[in-house]
């Protein structure tokens, strides 16, 4: 079981004011499980399977990104998310079945970390053969069970294309609420697109 610093944490506490600059420090990567999961950190051996992932036009049609990438732009974006993870700027797991622990089938993240409004993003994406089987409820439930127990965030959020009407069911469903409507900019990709700003 993964522990936070204590220290930095009652720093946290008894000052507000130092949120803005606080840190977590885990000391080290939080394997999550549940009945059928394993939630674990990616490795450079998933290259493939999230070269899959993220090249798939079902997985990538809400997604502003681009339309496929090489098994070496997969591997550099393993590579940033491990150094993410290590840096505590990210928790970004693998999602695998916990009888083939090997291979990825998707992934489910806490990001875009706020210590001083206390929030965290959440975001998730699953290949296509496991939609409609409880996967991503089953992992995000586990998510937000670690993050109310084991992280100082109050609020977790989340962003959903307005097309995106199974994601955010799915959130809803987690006790996420409808906060407002608003188009998103992708300076990165020059896209713009309609999305469902969610918290919970």
């Amino acid at each position: 079981m993964h522990r936070l610093k204590l220290q930095r944490v009652f720093t946290a506490l008894l000052n507000p004011d130092s949120l803005s600059t606080y840190n977590m420090n885990l000391i080290e990567f939080p394997e999550l499980s549940t009945n059928r999961l394993l939630l674990r950190e990616p490795v450079m051996e998933d290259a493939a399977s999230v070269q899959q992932l993220r090249s798939d036009k079902t997985v990538n049609r809400f997604l502003k990104r681009p339309e496929r990438i090489s098994l070496e732009e997969a591997r550099q974006f393993l590579q940033k998310i491990k150094t993410a993870n290590s840096n505590n700027e990210s928790l970004y797991w693998a999602i695998a079945f916990r009888d083939e622990p090997q291979q990825l089938i998707g992934t489910i993240c806490l990001w875009n970390f706020d210590f001083k409004k206390l929030t965290a993003e959440t975001g998730f994406e699953l290949l296509p053969q496991f939609h409609r089987k409880g996967i991503i409820n089953e992992a995000l439930g586990e998510v937000l069970k670690y993050c109310r127990n084991h992280l100082p965030f109050k609020t977790s959020t989340a962003f959903v294309d307005k097309q995106n009407i199974a994601s955010a069911r799915l959130l809803e469903k987690n006790n996420f609420r409808l906060d407002k409507e608003m188009k998103f900019i992708s300076a990165r990709y020059a896209k713009t697109f309609d999305c469902y700003f969610l918290s919970l």
